[in-house]
């Protein structure tokens, strides 16, 4: 087989999936992996005309593999672990060592601890505790270095998994990198450093002196955004970068720049292998010292997926050289990925890691595929300009293609013109990282001559910031496209590879191919042609956000969230989620009524998608910011129209949508009833099923619609006022009598919000209850007579875990008694 590290990449690979998306126990694993092993060696030793067989089995074995240790990895949580704190109302004092140099931000610090006991709120006595801690310290805290002893007292939270489509998976994020816990400082009082690092250790002895060598080296040598764009280059450090040249690089698609990877790494080699070459050291010891400079540049740069990837490549194709042996770049790729895998299973979710192997997978594979196509006299030419625009082209080709499905899922966005920027600031980031490394070697041999490489160096820098604000600046950039789905990349995917396989093999592959995309394609189509309505409750935090999507295509979007100087829900949430829904135009805006909580994002939606129509209760408040998103309405040149009860959306069959409030008395009046109680309220029917939307709708307007209207009686109500008591009242309730309510409120919010008598009222009358602030966006689909909701989490990822007596249990199928190695036996969560 002549890549084998690739079958088995992709066997190890499909069971890291397993393990993840499925609930089975590591027991039922392990005896897989054992069961398949003793079929592969019976096959093998008694039967081997039936090696297809054997194949099959130890590819089996592989993934049965995977998924055993991803789910020991991942789910295996000791029962003295921190997480087991979080969530509790009281603050617990923790203490532990800072495991890696604070990332220090411009308003905050982001510090990783590893925890060594615990001091519970209920508790006097520490306890001993394990697991990593992840402190934002705001405001001016020092937050110390690594391997210092601290003292954290806080209220422990664990991150959230993503609350609406298209949201940031803050669960997935840290938990990938062993972090179940988070908290936040601003008091001085509650972070102290009971003990300095020792300078004898990995960290304080070598790392940091040598991460503030290149430091201090960039800042004699150069000044301002030149030393903060090295800074990028070398550390991957942004945050001195200005906000303008990082929106340019990133409307030009080379934000990869700023993060260090497979480029600098190769930089790097080939700068330490020339200069050892130069110095006449033996091969083996330039080998050696190669290597061993790369395994620190690793830790410089925090052990960034890419930075270990392109590092085990480069030093086992320098190992393979120096024994002579012949290397395959896939096979090699394909072992990097194993072994980052085997270490850190969690880093198949990591986007850096996607799009390290992804990238140079494409290069190594699709690089030559490119440049068979074009024509002969460029393919065989020896002229350095026509080998250099060729060789550009190609490998930054091959990389977008094989990436550009990954941004579009991450970021809803691809930049046209990355290949022909690629191809000028491409060998400026190789000029600056080379006169970069230089200067920091030739530092402590003379200053004179760092100077004289940072000289030089500020030519390139200057001409990448020239060129990414040229490129930056053509209209179309950048395009914002909807977040492909799962069976669409599927489809992509296949035919790239059928595409880049040679001829001789593709025989092997087309079928798997066909069948992949064929599969993709029905379930594609599927999903395409629904006569479901589907509404979604955004979870906006405090404030309300309801999107409907008919089964004609027809949009309706029923208020747009908060805005606050500190949140913009419609930037931060809406607009995402619309992205990642596909959805590019909105037929009906509804601002139910002009409190902020409810229209606040509208102005960042309205200038990211196409509106067709404003509609609202006829409240015009004099508010400035109000006036601010009519003022956002108009430039955009939609229309408002104002409704009152008695009107209906033009009719839409199946759905018609009857507009129950406010009427003319509660509209041109607020000030004595209340903005509330002048909220748009709606009743949408579609064949047997109908939804009552109430915005903020208190006890007043409630009454009043009840005399208009004598049936308001719903299969779902939208809870009034986020669940307040001023809402929802018996004489209401009957009269709606919901199967299920939904309710729109944030997290620990200061109104305390729902009510609990208000929700136990709804449970009284037999209504399943739904919140945003512990389901996160909740999803109705109905086909007009069956309905169901589906809530974005719908289970505690901790729910799944074992401690390390129940996974051996699960293995051998006993029981372990309680140990100290094991914690509690079973691993209670708050």
């Amino acid at each position: 087989m002549r890549r084998p590290a690739l079958v088995v990449s992709i066997c190890y690979i499909s069971g890291l999936l397993l393990g993840h998306y499925s609930s089975l126990s590591p027991g039922f694993y392990f005896r897989s992996v054992a069961l398949l092993a003793l079929v592969t060696l019976l096959q093998k030793r008694n039967f081997s005309k039936y090696d297809c067989v054997a194949s099959f089995c130890l590819c089996g074995m592989l993934s049965a593999s995977g998924a055993f240790w991803y789910v020991v990895q991942t789910r295996t949580v000791p029962g003295h672990h921190i997480a087991r704190y979080s969530g509790q109302n009281e603050p617990a004092l923790i203490k532990g060592h800072i495991v890696k140099e604070p990332d220090i931000r411009s308003a905050y610090a982001l510090v990783t601890v590893s925890a060594d006991s615990i001091i519970p709120a209920n508790r006097q006595s520490a306890l001993p505790a394990v697991g990593l801690l992840l402190v934002r310290l705001d405001g001016d805290l020092a937050p110390g270095k690594s391997g210092d002893l601290i003292a954290v007292t806080a209220r422990l939270r664990s991150p959230s998994p993503a609350r609406n489509r298209g949201g940031f998976d803050a669960w997935s994020y840290y938990s990938g990198q062993g972090i179940y816990v988070l908290t936040s400082i601003r008091k001085p009082a509650n972070y102290t450093i009971l003990k300095s690092t020792n300078a004898s250790s990995f960290h304080g002895s070598v790392i940091r002196p040598l991460k503030l060598h290149i430091e201090s080296t960039i800042d004699r040598t150069l000044t301002g955004t030149h030393a903060a764009l090295m800074k990028g280059i070398l550390l991957g450090q942004r945050r001195q970068l200005p906000d303008d040249l990082l929106a340019a690089f990133t409307s030009i698609g080379l934000t990869h720049i700023l993060a260090v990877s497979g480029l600098h790494v190769g930089i790097i080699t080939l700068i330490c292998m020339t200069l050892f070459a130069l110095l006449r050291l033996p091969r083996p010891a330039t080998v050696s010292v190669t290597i061993l400079l790369l395994v620190m540049y690793a830790f410089i740069t925090n052990l960034t997926p890419s930075v270990i990837r392109a590092s085990l490549m480069a030093g086992l194709l320098l190992v393979g050289d120096l024994l002579d042996r012949q290397s395959d770049s896939v096979n090699i790729l394909c072992v990097a990925a194993v072994l980052i895998l085997v270490i850190w299973p969690q880093a198949i979710f990591a986007l850096g890691f996607q799009l390290s192997f992804v990238a140079t997978f494409a290069i190594v594979v699709g690089y030559e595929r490119l440049k068979s196509i074009l024509p002969t006299s460029i393919q065989m030419s020896s002229a350095w300009w026509i080998r250099w625009i060729r060789d550009g082209f190609a490998v930054s080709i091959a990389a977008q293609i094989g990436t550009m499905p990954i941004i579009a899922y991450s970021f809803f966005q691809t930049a046209l013109m990355a290949s022909l920027a690629n191809l000028v600031i491409g060998p400026l980031v190789f000029l600056a990282t080379t006169l970069g490394v230089l200067s920091v070697f030739a530092d402590p041999v003379s200053a004179g001559l760092a100077s004289l490489f940072g000289a030089a160096n500020w030519v390139s820098l200057e001409g990448m910031i020239t060129a990414s604000t040229f490129f930056a600046s053509f209209p179309g950039a950048l395009i914002l496209v909807s977040r492909p789905s799962m069976a669409g990349m599927v489809i992509y995917y296949s035919i790239l590879l059928l595409l880049v396989f040679p001829v001789k093999m593709r025989h092997r592959y087309i079928a798997g191919g066909i069948v992949l995309s064929a599969i993709a394609l029905i379930a594609l189509i599927r999903s395409s042609n629904s006569d479901d309505l589907v509404i979604t409750m955004i979870d906006v935090g405090q404030g309300d956000s309801i999107l409907l999507r008919y089964p004609d295509g027809y949009t309706m979007l029923i208020d747009g969230g908060p805005a606050s100087p500190s949140f913009d829900a419609g930037s931060r949430t809406i607009v995402p989620y619309l992205r990642a829904s596909g959805i590019r135009h909105i037929d009906s805006v509804v601002v139910s009524h002009p409190h902020t909580d409810h229209y606040g994002g509208l102005p960042a939606i309205v200038g990211a998608v196409s509106i067709g129509e404003i509609i609202n209760g006829g409240v015009e408040p004099e508010s400035r910011y109000y006036q601010y998103w009519r003022r956002v309405a108009a430039e955009h040149g939609v229309p408002v129209r104002a409704v009152s009860s008695g009107d209906t959306l033009f009719d839409h069959d199946p759905v018609k949508v009857f507009f129950l409030h406010p009427d003319p008395a509660f509209a041109h009046n607020p000030p004595s009833h209340g903005a509330n109680n002048a909220s748009v309220v709606m009743k949408l029917v579609y064949r047997d099923f109908s939804l009552l939307l109430t915005g903020d709708a208190e006890e007043e307007a409630e009454r009043a619609i009840m005399i208009r209207d004598g049936n308001i009686r719903s299969t779902i109500l939208k809870a009034g006022h986020h669940g307040s008591r001023t809402s929802s009242t018996p004489a209401f309730m009957e009269a709606v009598n919901p199967e299920a309510v939904i309710i729109s409120v944030g997290v620990r919010n200061k109104f305390r919000h729902p009510a609990p008598e208000v929700v136990g009222r709804y449970r009284e009358y037999g209504a399943d209850v739904f919140r945003t602030d512990r389901h996160g966006a909740i999803t109705i689909r109905t086909d007009g007579f069956d309905f169901e909701i589906t809530p974005m989490i719908s289970f505690n990822p901790r729910e799944r875990w074992l401690t390390p007596a129940a996974a051996l249990a699960s293995i051998f199928l006993t029981h372990f008694p309680t140990h100290s190695i094991f914690g509690s036996d079973r691993l209670t969560l708050n």
